[in-house]
């Protein structure tokens, strides 16, 4: 996948390891939701950003997901990712929107809880008021709109970290 694959649309970044229980449970959660989403059309795209110690159990872990990865072998955009946006926990989903903006520091737990409804174009009605920040954000289900400009002013390095084979 390349950069101009994202542009425009929500991501989230799943910072996950295949070693960890929860992460191996959340996994086919968020990959449920995604190809739902996925199917409807929705502007949104997920990118692993594995914890795992070694090449073959990144592997391993990523094959079974359905969207692309950080390359495990990134070391520098792994600690930055994990730095700006303060991971100390796994599994973690950091929503962002097209120009870089932080949508929801975490909505694993969303996802987890209510699958694709946690996405206001799955369908669900969650109407807990600490939840309102990620759910007020509409997904484009119609067409991706293109990112604007600034959005490589608030998220430089984006651009050349989602390239792999």
């Amino acid at each position: 996948m390349h950069f101009a694959e994202l542009d425009g649309k929500i991501i989230g970044l799943y910072f996950a390891a295949n070693w960890y229980p929860k992460c191996e449970a959340f996994t086919p959660v968020l990959a449920a939701a995604y190809q739902q989403l996925k199917a409807r059309g929705a502007g949104f795209e997920v990118v692993l950003v594995s914890c795992d110690e070694d090449r073959p159990s990144f592997e391993r872990f990523h094959r079974t997901m359905p969207w692309p990865a950080v390359p495990f072998g990134d070391l520098r955009c792994k600690k930055r990712l994990s730095g700006r946006f303060q991971v100390e926990g796994i599994p973690r989903l950091v929503v962002l929107a097209p120009d870089g903006e932080v949508v929801h520091p975490d909505a694993a737990d969303l996802v987890h809880r209510y699958g694709e409804g946690a996405f206001p174009c799955g369908g669900g009605d969650v109407a807990d008021a600490a939840e309102a920040p990620f759910l007020a954000w509409r997904l484009n289900v119609v067409a991706p709109a293109p990112a604007p400009a600034p959005a490589f002013a608030v998220w430089p390095e984006r651009a050349g970290l989602f390239q792999y084979n």
